[in-house]
């Protein structure tokens, strides 16, 4: 999915600008948010616009003649595409109605995935947790965005061990993908950020 693969790429700059903050708050919210990701650019965000158009009447059931494309592919694919904008109510809404629908579970899973990122991006961690894993369970092929935006979540809710164990896994899963090894590196500085250390004891 378009933008499950943009998602997880976006919200490590976005951390990335937020590890070196002193507000530990910030750091925390502004782990999954949308709102922080200075590098996307007009033209992405126009591109995001144009695509939710044309997908907006087939996801819809306002135009069914020319769609060759499954409908509740196209209903994910419009879903993505509003979250890419921030539309996150109504991107819900457009999942909800794959997830609600029993005939149409081969897309649950990045139904699920798609609902995590949403979810994530407005601070409802612990509810995106359990999409994240609801998807995984149900993935076909290469998991290893979804383990990524998995660990992300953990990270913003301070678990960080278990976001660097997934992370791990999933770097062993892809290691081509340079976007998990950096974001087993930011993940480990937040945690050395936020976690106090013991004390050194200079006796012997």
């Amino acid at each position: 999915m378009k933008a499950a693969l943009f998602v997880d790429q976006r919200l490590a700059l976005a951390k990335g600008d937020l590890v070196d903050t002193a507000d530990e708050d910030a750091v925390r919210a502004g782990i999954g948010a949308f709102g922080h990701d200075a590098g996307k650019t007009h033209h992405r965000i126009t591109q995001d616009r144009q695509a939710a158009r044309i997908l907006a009447p087939f996801a819809e059931g306002k135009r069914k003649d020319s769609a060759r494309a499954p409908l509740p592919m196209l209903k994910n694919e419009y879903a993505a595409a509003l979250i890419e904008t921030g539309k996150f109510d109504k991107a819900q809404e457009m999942l909800r109605s794959v997830l609600e629908d029993p005939a149409q579970s081969e897309f649950h899973p990045d139904a699920g995935n798609l609902t995590g990122i949403a979810l994530d991006a407005q601070g409802h961690h612990k509810e995106a947790e359990k999409m994240f894993r609801r998807a995984l369970d149900g993935w076909k092929g290469d998991p290893t965005s979804v383990m990524n935006n998995l660990s992300l979540n953990l990270a913003s809710q301070g678990m960080f061990d278990e976001a660097l164990t997934t992370l791990r896994r999933a770097q062993l899963m892809a290691p081509h993908k340079t976007e998990i090894a950096r974001n087993i590196q930011i993940v480990s500085d937040l945690r050395d950020a936020v976690v106090p250390k013991a004390p050194v004891s200079l006796k012997k």
